[in-house]
């Protein structure tokens, strides 16, 4: 029933007063987001309640998603903000300063400069176009391979591996552009 349907027309649906539609929406993606978030948390409980922040969030602000975007792309992100505040909040600790502490990222300051350079990466993500954000999403925070994404997106394998080229090369650019350099 809801397999079938576009993320966009579950959102619709969900609007319109049907909040089982939402449902659809939570199925789809929860194990995509929980895996997303276990990934940047390292901690599976951790990942399993921010999820469920997550969709509370998504359904919360549903009225406010562009329908013309991509919905994993707008999910995603409300993930991401979510794991950056959730980290920040844990790892509100002082910094130790010790020189190799910046390369080991089980130090408190290599931890904060690897979120200080994931916030980087993510605000140049935001700046790319939505279909190139999404793709390198898929790409490399869920580890889907190039035939796993040219499934997904019903494209062929050249077309995804050439999109995720130039997605990459128009990340690098805009971080060259805002930030210097990675």
């Amino acid at each position: 029933m809801c397999e079938e349907k576009p993320d966009a027309l579950l959102a619709q649906e969900t609007l319109r007063g049907d909040p089982d539609q939402f449902a659809g929406l939570v199925e789809r993606y929860q194990v995509r987001i929980v895996r997303f978030l276990a990934h940047r948390t390292g901690n599976l409980d951790d990942a399993r309640e921010l999820a469920q922040e997550v969709f509370l969030r998504a359904y919360v602000a549903l009225e406010s998603f562009d329908q013309t975007r991509q919905f994993s792309t707008w999910l995603y992100r409300i993930a991401m903000n979510l794991s950056i505040d959730f980290l920040r909040k844990r790892h509100a600790i002082t910094v130790e300063l010790h020189p190799d502490a910046a390369r080991d990222p089980h130090t408190p300051l290599g931890h904060v400069l690897r979120m200080e350079r994931d916030r980087r990466l993510w605000e140049g993500l935001r700046a790319l176009p939505d279909d190139h954000a999404h793709i390198l999403t898929l790409r490399h925070d869920l580890e889907m391979s190039y035939d796993e994404i040219a499934a997904l997106l019903g494209l062929p394998l050249g077309t995804v591996k050439n999109r995720i080229f130039k997605a990459r090369r128009m990340l690098g650019e805009r971080l060259e552009e805002s930030h210097g350099s990675v």
